[in-house]
């Protein structure tokens, strides 16, 4: 049996040092076909936000999906809702996100199910922006989610509208147990390249099959 493509990109030494070397790459990545690339960076002793890299490389690429890696035992819900929304307004449907290794299980789970209500808080067609009549949305198609838990009081609504992929897809490694299971998209070792820049080939990178969309449409849509 054959092997697994590897089709997914995790930088293996991304740091502020090599920041911009790693965003140019990730360009020659998206112009090779690559679906998807991890972008931040969780380690303490240097950390990049990964919410403003993968925006910054929004801007700068066409095709490839952009996982934003997030720190979950310290972000809140919905400063990371309205981020993941505008990540994924700005890349026109290409933001994911994932939560760094060695969070606190309990907290990440209700962190993901308060972002999935806040990003859904507004259905698709609540958006009205009539400048004439003054009108931004229908209230009658945003909610509150009046979410109450062990970590997080969030009334909501979302003050950003659902993003162009319904929700924006969380992204899990197979071995995370409880978030892998809560995850949208599995990534499976076979699949990524956990790669240095000193391992990099001169360009054109090895080209991966080239997808029309990173992930599935209509997500948080019922």
């Amino acid at each position: 049996m054959n092997s697994p493509a590897r089709t997914v990109v995790v930088p293996a030494d991304l740091r502020s040092a090599t920041l911009q070397r790693w965003i140019e790459t990730i360009e020659q990545f998206d112009g090779a076909g690559w679906p998807l690339v991890l972008v931040g960076n969780c380690d303490r002793a240097d950390p990049l936000d990964g919410l403003a890299m993968a925006a910054f490389c929004a801007a700068r690429t066409n095709r490839i999906g952009l996982c934003a890696v997030v720190e979950a035992d310290t972000v809140e819900p919905f400063t990371l809702a309205r981020g993941l929304a505008t990540l994924d307004f700005m890349s026109k449907g290409r933001a994911a996100w994932r939560i760094a290794p060695g969070s606190n299980p309990e907290r990440s789970l209700e962190l993901i199910e308060t972002v999935r209500k806040l990003l859904t808080s507004w259905d698709a067609d609540a958006l009205v922006a009539d400048v004439e009549g003054g009108v931004l949305s229908n209230p009658d198609r945003v909610r509150a989610i009046a979410h109450e838990g062990a970590w997080f009081q969030v009334e909501g609504p979302l003050n950003v509208p659902r993003p162009p992929q319904g929700s924006v897809p969380l992204v899990a490694f197979a071995d995370e147990g409880a978030i892998a299971r809560a995850a949208d998209l599995i990534l499976h070792e076979g699949t990524c390249w956990e790669v240095g820049l000193e391992q990099l080939p001169p360009p054109p990178l090895p080209a991966a099959a080239a997808l029309e969309a990173p992930f599935p449409v209509g997500l948080g849509q019922d």
